[in-house]
């Protein structure tokens, strides 16, 4: 049986794993968590400007 087919035995090999290795992995997850949140912080900034600008205009040129 596969780790992919049994979340049980995942756990367990996470779980096994050296101390080290565990906190390189919650390391990589918390960088690319923040990468993400950067993106995101991004994209909704774009978007707060692209609202703003279209509110800005005057009602024909929308």
């Amino acid at each position: 049986m596969s780790s992919a087919s049994n979340p049980g035995l995942r756990v367990l090999r996470f779980i096994l794993q050296p101390k080290g290795v565990i906190h390189n992995q919650l390391l990589e997850k918390q960088r690319i968590a923040e990468e993400k949140i950067k993106e995101l912080e991004v994209m909704f900034a774009k978007l707060v400007k692209l609202h703003s600008d279209r509110t800005e205009m005057p009602e024909g040129d929308r």
